[in-house]
């Protein structure tokens, strides 16, 4: 499989706006699983699974929110990395870390629903949880209904932040 990363990038007025999401529409209905990053920095990239599957993976146990009983094993990566491979960077100078607690984070998936996470919950050197980008479920990739993306958010007492169907991630700067 041959694997192909996407940038569109420019100052404003160019066109990104309309053509990064009819270039992930046509990619999807090519068949391809492929998600939007898009930074303030008037950068965006699309990236598909064949690219995730090589970042860093990890698994999450959760309780399934609909029967208290059953636990459920996602895997995926973390979406910090995923933002990394969209082109941010993070560093762990104070300086940085002044400008990543000032960030979010926005999630939205194909049916409207969006989360805002700060991206200082996501890095690494502030915070102990990864939220997870999940692509498999017990094994098994997601059902239609979830994916082929969905995010997890260990340990939140309601699952209101699990974006299900995961088009496009992006990074504001406020």
């Amino acid at each position: 499989m041959i694997m192909r990363k996407v940038a569109i990038y420019e100052k404003g007025g160019i066109g990104k706006s309309s053509t990064t999401p009819n270039t992930v529409v046509g990619l999807a209905e090519m068949g391809k699983k492929v998600m939007v990053v898009d930074r303030p920095d008037d950068h965006t990239a699309a990236i598909d699974t064949s690219e995730l599957h090589k970042l860093p993976r990890v698994e999450a146990r959760t309780i399934d929110p609909h029967d208290p009983g059953k636990e459920i094993i996602y895997s995926g990566n973390p979406l910090v990395q995923v933002l990394k491979a969209g082109g941010l960077l993070l560093d762990s100078g104070m300086a940085d870390i002044r400008e990543t607690v000032t960030m979010t984070v926005l999630v939205e998936g194909t049916d409207g629903y969006r989360a805002a996470f700060s991206l200082a919950e996501l890095d690494p050197e502030l915070i102990d949880r990864v939220v997870l980008l999940a692509d498999a479920k017990d094994g098994q990739p997601l059902p239609a209904r979830e994916g082929p993306f969905r995010i997890i958010v260990p340990g939140e007492k309601r699952p209101a932040r699990w974006v299900r169907q995961v088009k496009a991630v992006t990074l504001r700067k406020d």
